[in-house]
């Protein structure tokens, strides 16, 4: 089974062409079955969670101790 038409080729290879007169760098294209799972996004997502609950908390308790 054929993936892509010589069309869809020539476009790829345009664009990469197109991206690497723009950086220094080499684009290597890939077909891959599917992407990366990114289990550590949740891990990342409830840390930011956590350090802006500590920050909101610290600002609220700054503010209560000006006035008491």
């Amino acid at each position: 089974m054929k993936m892509f038409s010589a069309e869809d080729l020539r476009k790829i290879h345009d664009a990469v062409q197109t991206a690497e007169r723009r950086m220094r760098g080499e684009i290597i294209p890939m077909v891959v079955p599917s992407s990366a799972r990114y289990r550590e996004v949740s891990y990342l997502a409830g840390l930011a969670t956590a350090l802006i609950a500590l920050t909101v908390l610290l600002t609220f308790e700054h503010g209560w101790r000006q006035y008491a």
